[in-house]
């Protein structure tokens, strides 16, 4: 072999060990892409779990707040103006982490797998006659209406058609 052909031979061998170590980078990013989305869902969801846990351990552990929201809930035609205000500012964080995940979900940037365990959550609230009272008088001016359309789909199913 002369030197010539030796030389165009090292440069094939050089081009397939380039064109490999390309499809080795490339499906190394692609897992790392992967993994980075997975963790920035995990880390979505982590937020919208803790803003619920937050404003829920809050009223657990206030006996006097965990009265006036069980009134709230359930009577809401019993609170004074002041009274509603007040239990708006906590409505309206729980229906707003809940839209998040929501849109979240449909748009594929959580899995539904965390969907599925706070689908019967927003099912329980939008129940209460308190978080319906809240959820006719301000979806308009909060949510987005794709949001808005799911959970006035799940009032029809509880029998409330506000």
């Amino acid at each position: 072999m002369d030197h010539q052909a030796f030389a165009q031979l090292l440069g094939n061998y050089g081009e397939f060990v380039g064109a490999i170590a390309v499809v080795v980078t490339l499906v190394y990013l692609t897992i790392q892409l992967r993994q980075n989305t997975k963790s920035s869902q995990n880390a979505s969801w982590q937020a919208i779990i803790r803003q619920l846990s937050d404003l829920d351990v809050l009223e657990a552990t206030d006996s006097e707040l965990s009265s006036f929201f069980e009134t709230a809930e359930e009577s809401p035609g019993a609170l004074s103006d002041d009274q509603y205000r007040k239990f708006k500012k906590f409505a309206q964080p729980r229906f707003g982490a809940l839209e998040y995940a929501y849109l979240a979900n449909k748009n594929g940037t959580i899995d539904g797998f965390f969907w599925d365990g706070l689908h019967p959550y927003t099912k329980y609230l939008i129940s209460k006659p308190g978080y319906q009272r809240f959820w006719s008088e301000q979806k308009q001016n909060l949510y987005h209406p794709d949001f808005i359309a799911y959970v006035d789909s799940l009032g029809a199913a509880n029998g409330d058609v506000s």
